[in-house]
């Protein structure tokens, strides 16, 4: 039965400590929690028990904090037991206890979590050991229970040395990962301060350049306002009456030029070219008048011809006027002689240099379509006395056939025929004839209607008049320096904003300083302490169980253990980092430089440094 027990009793501690793990408790914590077995007989051990208890076995009595490492021993890392399975029962998973529930890393409850389950640890560990000599000693008889001793016990002594320890460096652990956890903060502080430095002086810079550039923006404008310029306008040096008598003259000419033209390309039909002729005989060629005369019927009778022609004269015309005029502001206004009026002139410009691409386009459409037109009017006009031939040789035709039966009506309706045939072939013959003469001069019309449309180009140029303004414009390095203030305001919003994270980022770090220095972190230290002080009487009452004898029975343990541990002063306090108050007052002073350049940042608060 007491083999049953020995064997029994870790494995029952460290179930213990598993099902509280499991049902979300923490460890113990206090003199009722103590690891103490209580005397008595126990229920055997079942497989489940057995494999628990070869688990605890292999943990040994180390303590593990955080890394799994002890300082103390040289014991290997200890493996974290994850999931447990009992002999028909489903795997448990044991959550781990350094794992942060509540996500705060970094504060007070953080630290002593870690350090409150090293403490348990290393107590188990000594509660574990405690039992173990209290079992070798009871299987050996000690100690004897009729003799009194005045001395501690040796395991008593060694236990009391170790509780001791592990008080100290619980102590020492505490306070060396709160001041670890301080100065990493006042590390993350200088970070942020730094970084605040860099954009407050960014935002200095910025703010210095834009307010330069500003005052250049505001000297230029005054002095385009009290510059004396000369407006930015030219003045006609051909006067209208003598443009208009011209531009007539020179429609006249073409119209006179190019009409004959347009009356072969569109011949009339034949009912109105005999009338026409019959017309043209009908003039006195003796008048001097004769030849007006003639044009002027021509021009009734061929109305298509002279309309086409008066279109194509006046478009060449209008055409050529609007090149030189659009080209006078091209050749007048120059950029470098009105710098105060660069978009005035620039829009004139760039408006008459489209006018004069299109009316140049339009000039060399008609010119060419004026061309082609006289290089193809021969071959027309060869068609024409071709179909005029073929038609009189028909009428002769049939004149031979008529007076060969002696027809007199068919003759005479054939000689009629043959006559009027002859007559159009004639016309179209001298048509020919001044078509070739035509198309033989082409070239030469040509460079005849290019020195019109030079001269019609010439009076719009000498003509063209434009008044843009008393020339007071805009500066040419407005428009450079107001983009470029455009992007400084940019960049100074940006700015101001990583400013501000950084001064929230910097409040954040100093408040948790703060809280770590005022901190307690060892409150409550009396649990710790009786925890420690029940070692001593796990060892006798262990003892005196195995034995099957009472504690008070052993005279050995007549004399109360004894336990020598410190109290603890609360109110102890940690050291403040050598650089935090410089920091401090760093951003404080970066605050009230950034308050300055920002004035959104006006209410932010200053830091008070740590008394």
């Amino acid at each position: 039965m007491t083999d049953d027990s020995t064997a029994r009793r870790p494995a029952n501690a460290f179930r213990s400590l598993f099902d509280r793990r499991r049902n979300g408790h923490g460890p113990h914590n206090g003199a009722a929690d103590s690891r103490s077995p209580a005397p008595g007989p126990a229920a055997g051990p079942g497989p489940g028990d057995a494999r628990l208890s070869e688990a605890y076995r292999q943990q040994g009595s180390r303590a593990v904090d955080g890394d799994g490492g002890s300082e103390d021993t040289g014991s290997p890392p200890l493996p974290v037991i994850t999931t447990v399975s009992l002999d028909g029962a489903r795997p448990i998973v044991v959550d781990d206890p350094l794992a942060d529930s509540d996500g705060a890393a970094s504060g007070v409850h953080a630290i002593t979590k870690k350090t409150d389950y090293w403490f348990e640890r290393e107590v188990g560990g000594i509660e574990k050991q405690a039992v173990e000599w209290a079992d070798a000693w009871a299987d050996k008889g000690l100690p004897r229970h009729d003799v009194p001793r005045t001395e501690p016990l040796q395991p008593e002594q060694v236990l009391a040395k170790r509780c001791a320890q592990t008080f100290r460096d619980w102590q020492l652990r505490v306070r060396t990962k709160m001041q670890d956890a301080i100065e990493k903060s006042s590390q993350q502080l200088g970070e942020h301060v730094g970084v605040l430095r860099s954009r407050v002086a960014r935002l200095e810079t910025v703010s210095h350049e834009l307010a330069e550039r500003g005052a250049r923006i505001e000297k230029l404008r005054r002095e385009v306002e009290a510059a004396k310029v000369d407006p930015v306008r030219y003045a006609a040096f051909v006067p209208n009456p003598v443009f208009w008598i011209c531009a007539a003259l020179l429609a006249g000419v073409e119209f006179f030029a190019n009409f004959p033209v347009f009356r072969l390309l569109l011949p009339l039909d034949a009912t109105l070219e005999q009338a026409g002729a019959n017309a043209a005989q009908n003039i006195d060629d003796a008048s001097w008048l004769a030849g007006l005369e003639l044009f002027a019927r021509n021009l009734v009778w061929n109305v298509e011809a002279g309309l086409v022609a008066a279109v194509a004269v006046i478009v060449l015309v209008l055409l050529g006027k609007q090149f030189g005029k659009s080209l006078r502001p091209l050749v007048t206004l120059r950029e470098d002689d009105h710098p105060l009026s660069l978009g005035v002139v620039r829009t004139h410009r760039r408006q008459h240099g489209v006018s004069v691409a299109i009316s140049l386009f339009g000039v060399l459409c008609v010119l060419g379509f004026l061309a082609l037109s006289r290089g193809q009017i021969a071959a027309t006009a060869d068609s024409r006395v071709a179909q005029d031939s073929i038609a009189l040789a028909s009428a002769r035709a049939d004149f031979t056939k008529a007076q060969a039966s002696r027809d007199r009506n068919g003759m005479n309706e054939a000689l009629t025929r043959v006559q009027l045939r002859e007559e159009a072939l004639q016309r179209h013959q001298d048509a020919a004839a001044y078509a070739r003469t035509v198309q033989l001069n082409n070239w030469s019309i040509a460079l005849l209607n290019l020195g019109l449309i030079a001269t019609a180009a010439m009076l719009g140029f000498g003509n063209a008049k434009a008044d843009l303004g008393d020339g007071k414009g805009e500066h040419p390095d407005l428009v450079k320096l107001r983009e470029r203030c455009n992007e400084l305001r940019r960049e100074l919003v940006t700015v101001d904003a990583e400013s501000r994270t950084a001064v929230s980022q910097a409040h954040g770090s100093i408040g948790h300083v703060q809280h770590l220095l005022r901190a307690h972190p060892m409150r409550g230290w009396e649990s710790k302490l009786k925890r420690l002080e029940s070692v001593l009487p796990l060892f006798r009452g262990e003892n005196a169980r195995r034995r099957g004898l009472d504690p008070a029975n052993i005279r050995a343990f007549d004399e109360p253990p004894v336990l020598e541990l410190p109290p603890i002063d609360e109110s102890l306090a940690f050291t403040e980092p050598a650089e935090f108050a410089r920091l401090v007052q760093e951003l404080n002073d970066l605050i009230a430089r950034l308050a300055q350049i920002a004035p959104r940042i006006s209410q932010m608060r200053a830091v008070e440094p740590v008394a």
